[in-house]
């Protein structure tokens, strides 16, 4: 069964019609929908998912099994659709699977190399399962190690775990050598930054609040807003006094103006003081006139009489 949440109403996930196709009991544990958790990095952009699925209602172990059955079927319908191409690019998927999931067919329609398996360690230490742990990582799967666990002493486990997953406060006595840690369960966008300066990334859910935002380096500065606030005034040819009004705001900038307005470059015959003057002077309209030593510049243009035929 397919468990298409992109799919039209009236239409299954091959787009035949859903009259035309047989009715089918779902699976216990099918009911449900997928939840995630954002992999971010220490510039907090998402680097991954950790995908899980949860089930309507009171789980059971069957429902578990069928709930992770459904989870590998939508990833690969909607992620990797036909085994044509995996829709997220470089991204990561940790998908939180048990026991049973390593033996289904659904897991093979997903890409090797962008899925990480989350597994408890009692799964990952049991002995009858080191031959398929063993398979998958050749594959190109990798494992990760939940719960903050303590990494197995068997030097042959050790090497199929490729992540681990750690709390924030146990970052300080984790030696940076090992599986990749990832910490999850943060609290706040402190532990966050805690995090990210020791270059862990980190799980980041609904849970927390969205983050403060941080200054940009790209940001317009205040005096820039302004020049751009007045380019757009001068474009729109508006009024000259109001021109002057938003460019009292900032002394420097009138400064600036002033001594443009002044320098040899520009080449008046008298020297200008008035704002509202060097304003008419570099306005659109001044380009149409001809202004020389002596000339009154008003603002706008005086209306002229038409003559007399």
């Amino acid at each position: 069964m397919r468990f298409d949440f992109f799919r039209r109403p009236g239409v299954d996930g091959n787009g035949v019609p859903a009259e035309a196709m047989p009715p089918m009991a779902p699976a216990v544990g099918a009911d449900g929908h997928v939840a995630y958790a954002m992999l971010l990095d220490g510039k907090r952009r998402v680097v991954g998912y950790r995908m899980a699925w949860r089930a309507a209602g009171q789980g059971t172990d069957a429902g578990a099994a069928a709930g992770v059955k459904a989870l590998m079927d939508t990833l690969g319908l909607h992620l990797n659709p036909g085994g044509h191409g995996w829709l997220l690019g470089g991204q990561m998927v940790f998908v939180d699977v048990t026991v049973d999931a390593l033996f289904q067919s659904e897991l093979q329609s997903l890409p090797p190399r962008n899925v990480v398996l989350c597994m408890k360690a009692d799964e990952l230490m049991d002995a009858d399962m080191r031959s398929i742990l063993l398979f998958l990582r050749e594959q190109g799967f990798g494992f990760m190690l939940c719960g903050g666990a303590a990494l197995p002493d068997d030097e042959e486990l050790r090497a199929i775990v490729t992540h681990r997953e750690v709390a924030p406060a146990d970052l300080a006595a984790m030696s940076p050598a090992g599986p990749v840690p990832i910490a999850a369960r943060v609290a706040n966008w402190s532990e966050f930054e805690a995090c990210a300066a020791r270059g862990v990334q980190v799980f980041v859910d609904g849970a927390v609040r969205l983050p403060p935002a941080r200054d940009s380096a790209d940001a317009l500065q205040p005096e820039s807003q302004l020049i751009v606030h007045l380019m757009q005034m001068i474009l729109r040819n508006e009024d000259v006094r109001a021109i002057e009004g938003a460019l009292k705001h900032d002394a420097a900038l009138t400064y600036r103006l002033l001594r443009y307005i002044n320098s040899p470059s520009v080449g008046l015959a008298v020297e200008i003081h008035s704002l509202r003057h060097a304003v008419a002077m570099r306005s659109p309209c001044s380009a149409t006139r001809r202004c020389t030593a002596g000339c009154r510049c008003c603002w706008p243009p005086a209306t002229r009489s038409a003559r007399p035929s």
